[in-house]
């Protein structure tokens, strides 16, 4: 067996053990949607706490209601037990003397499948919201990003074969719907697709028209 041959599997053998490692960790728990930060409850009254909840609290841009781009948990680090550690994304702040470097890291699938985690950690509440307020759209955007995989996971997973090939064949474009969205209306250049039940309303419009070039711009 030659040399290349060699790093090749064991490249796959790796690759496949990280895969086993990962496809036996739990199922994430908690709600789209949600955060849990854990940090003292002197940090929930200092600088560093107060950003940390109005960065996660802040008004959703785009929306037709006010709704905060997370919804906010919170626990103590001594009640972080193993059953919170499986939660979908969480914060981890930590700002003491003990700390030796001051440092921020992410990780997926830390402790179950598809969770996202990021653990900063400073030596004082100061040099703690000065790391998050730099990295505050690297934050938001890891967590956002983690839910969007999770709901493309899943639309994958339950994905309505009839409406999607329809999709495909009248506008040569591959959409994963789940089940539950009905065809409301469709003509050469117009499609309208929803999914209704008791409490939501969720609606797709996919429309045509005619290419005419960039355009000018004038004053």
């Amino acid at each position: 067996m030659n040399r290349f041959l060699l790093v090749v599997v064991a490249f796959i053998l790796l690759a496949s053990c990280k895969d086993k490692d990962k496809a036996l960790k739990p199922n994430i728990t908690g709600r789209a949607g949600e955060v849990l930060i854990v940090m003292d409850e002197a940090m929930k009254k200092d600088s560093a706490g107060i950003y940390l909840m109005g960065l996660f609290g802040q008004s959703y841009l785009g929306l037709p209601q006010d709704e905060p781009v997370f919804d906010i948990l919170t626990t103590p680090p001594s009640y972080f037990d193993k059953q919170l550690k499986y939660f979908r994304n969480i914060m981890i702040a930590e700002a003491n003397g003990n700390v030796e470097k001051d440092t921020i890291y992410f990780y997926e699938s830390l402790w179950a499948r598809a969770q996202a985690v990021i653990r900063v950690s400073a030596k004082n509440s100061e040099t703690l919201s000065d790391i998050i307020k730099r990295n505050e759209i690297r934050i938001v955007s890891f967590f956002n990003r983690a839910e969007r995989n999770r709901i493309i996971a899943y639309n994958k997973s339950v994905n309505y074969t009839y409406i999607t090939d329809e999709i495909k064949n009248q506008w040569d474009i591959f959409i994963n719907l789940p089940t539950g969205y009905n065809k409301n209306k469709s003509n050469a250049r117009f499609t309208w697709l929803s999914q209704e039940t008791p409490s939501t309303s969720m609606g797709l419009m996919i429309y045509g028209f005619k290419y005419v070039g960039e355009g000018t711009f004038s004053k």
